[in-house]
């Protein structure tokens, strides 16, 4: 596997805030033959070590969030060096862009903590986060991940439970959480600690845990024991489907127990959360958080993968986000029309500028695109119809492009990809 370079060449000009130095660094490693690979991680390690550690931050680092999506649609562009090339300088643009933000990067000083067993650890993990104290939190999750022994399913709970708190700020922190720990995978889970580090820190920060409380109060019932993994409905449609509409029209922290001790997976109640978060993409009236409620339920895929009926808090924020979301009560027949070209999709997304919308289009397309290869067939076109109307959602622009197309040499033919509009 490729490893991350000697990053202090490109790390000078994300250190000067300055995005058009970064992305003449970052070209010039690759003009160096240094693979694209290694770049990505290279860029997601410095990404996670400028957070600003000390204090609250005032935003989520989206630049760590472009750059994971942009790598996570290459397999849909396969064979287009030159449009990841041009992905991932926009990721490192991101970053210098961000530094103003985070600047003030120190390392805290950790509180170590001793004499606990490892599974009160994991539970020190998330009371500490739930109380804001990010030195407490951030001497727990060291101390988990030195004792896990290489198990890393006890951290993954307590890592997605911690960000799965609250659905403020639209749902950031689970998506952030889904984010970092693809980079682990990706990473072969090298430096686990400083690479999840920032999503643990921002989960602290700030955010109302009323939310948990509550879910946790009406899903009491449910015996973690019995909830089954994976799909368990062999594309049962229309099983889905009603559950997407009890979603839609509230209640859905009773209308997901029910499903689990029902026969459902926990991969079919994601399935239900994609399918009317898509439904909220098309007929809502806040078009902005029903994509990010997309986002969000392809993140608490990633999280059942992880964690398995051990964290079940993101599956159910998911279903309570789609309705927030909801101007409709149940799920509506996709129009008919010719199916997404997937390479198509994600060529539009990556040549479109990131840091207009901060990144929405890549980290949508990468959720609409991934749930659409692994899931279902029929979910395909509902897929296909909230990504469409997605791209009318966040603003045109390829500054980015314009500014070094003597230098990014992205085909012709792929600069002017575009996306028809919705029927």
């Amino acid at each position: 596997m490729p490893k991350m370079i000697d990053p202090s060449a490109i790390e000078r000009p994300i250190e000067k805030g300055d995005e058009w130095g970064a992305v003449d660094a970052f070209l010039a490693a690759v003009d160096a033959g240094l693979p694209l690979e290694s770049l990505y991680l290279t860029a997601e390690h410095l990404g996670a070590r400028r957070y600003d550690y000390e204090t609250p931050a005032p935003t989520l680092p989206h630049g760590m969030i472009t750059v994971n999506a942009a790598w996570g649609l290459r397999e849909f562009v396969r064979g287009e060096d030159e449009l990841m090339t041009f992905a991932l300088a926009q990721g490192f643009a991101n970053l210098a862009m961000e530094h103003r933000a985070f600047e003030r990067a120190r390392t805290i000083a950790r509180r170590p903590v001793r004499g606990l067993a490892i599974n009160d650890l994991a539970n020190l993990v998330v009371e500490k986060v739930e109380k804001g104290d990010i030195a407490e939190a951030d001497g727990a999750f060291a101390s988990l991940i030195e004792r896990s022994e290489g198990d890393r399913t006890l951290i993954a709970r307590s890592f997605f439970t911690a960000g799965a708190q609250d659905l403020q700020n639209w749902g950031h922190k689970g998506t952030f959480a889904a984010h970092l720990w693809q980079f682990c995978e990706r990473d072969g889970f090298q430096d686990i600690f400083n690479a999840l580090r920032p999503g643990l820190h921002y989960f602290a920060a700030f955010g109302s845990r009323d939310e948990k409380r509550q879910i946790e109060r009406h899903s009491a019932e449910l015996d973690v024991g019995s909830v089954k993994h994976g799909r368990q409905l062999a594309g049962a449609q229309g099983e889905v489907e009603a559950l997407a509409n009890r979603m839609l029209a509230g209640g859905s922290t009773k209308a997901v127990v029910e499903a689990l001790q029902g026969g459902f997976g926990l991969e079919d109640v994601v399935d239900a959360s994609v399918l009317a978060a898509c439904e909220a993409i098309r007929h809502s009236m806040k078009p902005q958080m029903a994509v990010e409620a997309l986002a969000y339920a392809h993140s608490s895929r990633i999280a059942a993968r992880a964690t398995g009926p051990a964290c079940l808090l993101p599956i159910f924020q998911a279903a309570a986000w789609v309705h927030e979301c909801a101007s409709t009560r149940e799920v509506t027949p996709p129009p008919q029309r010719a199916p997404i070209v997937p390479r198509t999709a994600a060529t539009f997304a990556l040549v479109e500028d990131f840091h207009t919308s901060q990144g929405h289009l890549v980290k949508t397309t990468e959720a609409a695109l991934s749930e659409r290869a692994g899931g279902p067939g029929w979910m395909a076109g509902y897929l296909d119809a909230a990504l469409m109307q997605a791209t009318t959602i966040v603003p045109s622009s390829r500054t980015l492009l314009e500014r070094f197309q003597d230098r990014l040499k992205v085909p012709e033919a792929l600069r002017a990809v575009r996306l028809a509009p919705p029927a």
